[in-house]
Parts: C-alpha cells; structure tokens; sequence
C-alpha cells in the first residue's frame, strides 16, 4: 500500500534526489525539532537539515553487477499543519517521504524548518543587539557634583563601550540554512545638560577623559560650559541627558542587506550640581 499519498497534495512539497544508501533513517539526516538558542553568541542552533537538496539523483548497482542501473530513490519534504514559534521564528514540521525500491512511499523522518525571510531572521538579531548594547557611562571633570558655572566641563565616556556590537541569527529552511548578521555601530555622543535656553552638544567621539598631567590650558573637543547656577531649581539640580547614536546595518548569507536603524539612542540621565563662583578682586 503507498502511505501518506492523500496527503501530499495538500502539502508544499519540495522534491530531493538521495541514493538509496540514505534510505535507512540517521541522526543527521534532518534538523532536530528547534528550541535550543546559544544565548552568548545569538545563534539559533539546529542540524542542517538540506544538505541532500541540489544533489543529482544517483543509481544503485545491480546485485550481480551488471551496467543496468535501477531507478534512482526520490524523496519529498512534506509540510505539515503542525507549527511552533522558537524566538519569534515560525517552524513548520515536515515529514520526509521516500520511494523505496519496491515503489512504496516510507516516512523515514522527521524534521522542522524555519519559514522566515532574511530581512526578519535580521530583526531576531537585532532584539539581541538591543539587549547588549550599553547605556553611556558619564564622565566630567570637574565632576557632576561640582560643576561651575562659566567653567568649561570636560566630558567623556568609557572608550570600551563606544564599540561596535554585533549578533547575528541562523536557522535551517528547506531552501538551506541563512544567517542574519546585525551590527550597532556608535556614530556620536549627545549631550543635553538640561539647563534653561540651552542647546545640545555632539562629539564625534568617546571624549577624552581629563587627566591633572594636561594641566590648565589642555583642551577638549567635548566640552560644555554652564551659564547658570543648578541653585534656580526646586531641586538645586539640573537633569542632563547623555546619549549614545548608533547607527544599526545588517547583512545576510543571502546577499541581503541594509539599514534598520539610522539613529538608535541609548541614554543615561544625570543630575547636575552647577555652581556660581563670586570672584573678589583685591587691589
């Protein structure tokens, strides 16, 4: 009897040619069902489960080694209602049918593919950048506690975390395995000190962290200079704003690419203690 033929019709199905020494059922024949995720490098990992697609069909020898071949096997991936989402990829089962010597059709195993396109396997990695790419630390000398108006502040951020940030994303489909490679790169910092009629700063850089061997006259490409004292708010404070632009690209194993992100902000707030220093000149 021929199994499961009512079923292929309704099925998509993707037509494999394999020799009849893979006939017999084995652990890397397909993916494992999905669920493992490599949470440190971003990758959903699987068994690739396409690796016979493309190959030509091939002959099996007759017993008595003669030059007649027989007819090659042939094998389907038949889809199946059954589905599941794994970090926000679909998976779709699929059996996979085969034609064995004697005509009869054999589900020999099964497996799960992703039904996702390249452009959203990259927006899974790009929920894995958002989730790895770092507020600013603040940095000011004078320090954010004793500000001075008038007083140009130097300001900076720990060079480690203006780095580019990358995660990537692979899964098995019928039509081989695709990897989505996202990167979140920093472009700028932004500083808002939060004072009144005051505009914002950008520096192109991490800043240059103030070391006391500069001495007076060293200067900063990322400075900021107070005009009034924090003593004309209800909390003798002003709420700067220090934040990160990163620009976010991707790229895939498909030759697919682009932009996702021209500017994704990261943001720290810090309260800011401006002094005003009167100066008495004595003759």
């Amino acid at each position: 009897m021929r199994i499961l033929t009512t079923c292929v019709a309704a099925f998509l199905t993707v037509t494999l040619t394999v020799s009849a020494g893979v006939l017999a059922e084995g652990p890397n024949d397909a993916p494992a069902p999905p669920g493992s995720s490599n949470a440190g490098s971003g990758t959903i990992t699987a068994t690739a489960g396409s690796k016979s697609a493309g190959t030509t069909p091939t002959t099996q020898p007759t017993s008595g080694g003669g030059s007649e071949p027989s007819a090659p096997q042939r094998c389907q991936w038949i889809a199946t209602p059954e589905t599941q989402q794994i970090n926000g990829i679909l998976y779709r089962h699929h059996l996979r049918l085969c034609v064995d010597s004697d005509g009869l059709e054999r589900a020999l195993s099964d497996s799960w593919f992703a039904e996702v396109s390249p452009r959203q396997l990259a927006n899974s990695a790009w929920q894995q950048v958002v989730a790895k790419v770092p507020k600013p630390a603040f940095g000011s000398a004078p320090p954010s506690h004793n500000a001075i108006v008038k007083f140009d502040m130097w300001l900076w951020t720990d060079p480690a975390q203006f780095v580019p940030v990358t995660a990537q994303a692979s899964v098995p489909t019928l039509a081989g395995r695709i990897t989505a490679t996202v990167t979140a790169e920093p472009i700028r910092l932004v500083f808002d000190p939060g004072e009144p009629d005051s505009e914002k700063i950008i520096c192109a850089g991490p800043g240059q962290a103030w070391d006391p061997s500069f001495g007076d006259l060293a200067d900063s490409a990322c400075l900021y200079a107070y005009r009034h004292s924090s003593e004309i708010t209800d909390t003798d404070t002003f709420t700067a704003t220090w934040s990160t632009v990163w620009r976010v690209t991707w790229t895939s194993s498909s030759g697919a690419g682009g932009t996702l992100d021209e500017a994704f902000v990261t943001t720290t707030q810090q309260p800011m203690i401006v002094k005003e220093v009167q100066t008495i000149i004595v003759e």
